[in-house]
């Protein structure tokens, strides 16, 4: 048996001991190597270690090329069949389902015309007619004072209106420095140049309601044309129904000079207590007028109305002199 192992011996170590070791050794088969035992003992044969590392190598090395190269045949299958996929056009069935455009899409959108606006997407043009501005008046016109304004007053109002006119100069579109002009002519007399300033506001800012307020007062009380007088208060709650203001102005125009023994004073104030229930103002109005015709129980169900409302309001105050004038 002994005999046979050494016969033996040179057989093998002839067969794996490779014929040269002076051939450079990869670096990270040099740092293998010196980490592995220098050689293996099985039996009664030693074996060079580097000749199993040599061979151990050179199968995973054959290993690793077969799974790289299986890999990137995978990922030239994948992109290839998603550029294939990507490039087929989209079914009508599939365009039909939504309008919502994709945001992967890098097509340019359609354009579309209409009433010469060209646009993308969903829109409509709606015409317009176009808005011709009023013409504004000279704001620095003089101030027709009239002859019982005392120097001192003249004074007064000559001063605020320079400070307007120079906000005006500053700012066109300054429509409350018009109106304010508006009223300094009117303190000086100067009616119809009130007017002017007022009438233009009116145009230039027609959702502004203070200008037609202003207005009625100056037709009512001054200018004396009454149908105007109206159709400026008129206007003016159409623009702010909170308003109580106009109601009122109108309710005196109708029970002092305009459309007298008609029920347009009385409704005109049921006009305004619809819109502003809790206006105590205008219920002791209407109570006090259906007191002068002698129509108590009326009256007394506006008077008691008011007095609910102030007191709801926490007017405790206001409440009381209503109810002392009811018991007069």
């Amino acid at each position: 048996m002994a005999s046979h192992c050494q016969d033996s011996q040179p057989a093998v170590s002839s067969r794996l001991v490779p014929t040269s070791l002076d051939k450079p050794i990869d670096s990270w088969r040099q740092h293998e190597l010196a980490l592995a035992p220098t050689s293996q003992e099985v039996g009664a044969f030693a074996f060079p270690q580097l000749i199993l590392y040599s061979g151990s190598m050179n199968q995973t090395h054959a290993m690793w090329y077969r799974i790289i190269a299986i890999v990137i045949v995978i990922l030239v299958g994948a992109a290839a069949l998603f550029l294939l996929l990507r490039k087929q056009p989209q079914s009508p069935a599939a365009t039909n389902a939504t309008s919502t455009p994709t945001t992967q899409s890098t097509s340019t959108p359609k354009q579309k015309t209409f009433s010469g606006v060209t646009g993308t997407g969903n829109f409509t043009v709606e015409l317009v007619p176009n808005v011709k501005l009023p013409r504004a008046p000279d704001f620095r016109m003089p101030i027709a004072f009239s002859s019982d304004i005392a120097a001192e007053v003249k004074t007064q109002i000559q001063n605020n209106s320079n400070i307007l006119i120079d906000r005006i100069a500053k700012n066109a579109n300054d429509m409350r420095s018009w109106i304010d002009l508006g009223t300094m002519h009117k303190m000086a007399g100067d009616y119809k140049g009130a007017e002017t300033f007022w009438v233009y506001v009116t145009k230039a800012a027609p959702k502004n309601s203070i200008a037609f307020q202003n207005l009625g007062d100056l037709y009512k009380g001054f200018l004396v044309d009454y149908p105007k007088a109206e159709s400026s208060y008129l206007t003016a709650i159409k623009i702010d129904p909170a308003d109580t203001n106009p109601y009122r102005a109108l309710f005196e125009l109708y029970t002092i000079a305009y459309k007298k023994g008609t029920s347009a004073a009385e409704d005109i104030l049921k006009q305004g207590i619809s819109v502003n229930s809790q206006s105590v103002d205008l219920q002791v109005v209407l109570a006090r007028y259906y007191k002068s015709l002698g129509r108590t129980q009326d009256a007394k169900v506006e008077y008691d109305l008011a007095i609910q409302n102030a007191k709801s309001q926490g007017q405790n105050a206001l409440a009381s002199q209503i109810e002392q004038e009811t018991r007069q």
